[in-house]
């Protein structure tokens, strides 16, 4: 089973996630606030999606950190938000990919499987 990372603070977002991949490859895993580095790479999720304002922190800054760390460079990001000039942001960040809400479930979930299951170059799991 792959691994999907949902950082979100909306309840509601995180449930539709969970529903949408409640029958695919994928097990869902969630927090509603930044979680430390350490404890994502201990995870080792196949693919985080992160919200652009996750709590009181900026999701292109926790995406620039996460692409900045030797234990989670390798790790796709979707960034996703209402922000129209997301794109912008995305590549500012670093993300290996984005989505502006509301989404069309469909694109979201392939771009989820397209970015999840492409070869890595290099996963770093640390157990």
């Amino acid at each position: 089973m792959k691994k999907l990372l949902i950082l979100e603070d909306d309840p509601a977002l995180v449930e539709l996630v969970e529903t949408m991949f409640s029958e695919s490859d994928f097990t869902v895993l969630k927090s509603y606030k930044r979680i430390p580095f350490d404890e994502i790479a201990r995870i080792t999720p196949d693919i985080i999606i992160l919200d652009y304002f996750l709590g009181g922190d900026l999701g292109s800054e926790i995406c620039l950190e996460l692409k900045a760390s030797p234990l989670t460079q390798n790790i796709p990001v979707i960034l996703y938000s209402a922000f129209k000039n997301l794109k912008e942001l995305a590549i500012e960040s670093c993300a290996d990919g984005y989505i502006i809400k509301p989404f069309e479930i469909d694109e979201f979930m392939s771009m989820v499987y397209s970015l999840a299951l492409k070869p890595s170059t290099i996963r770093f799991n640390p157990s």
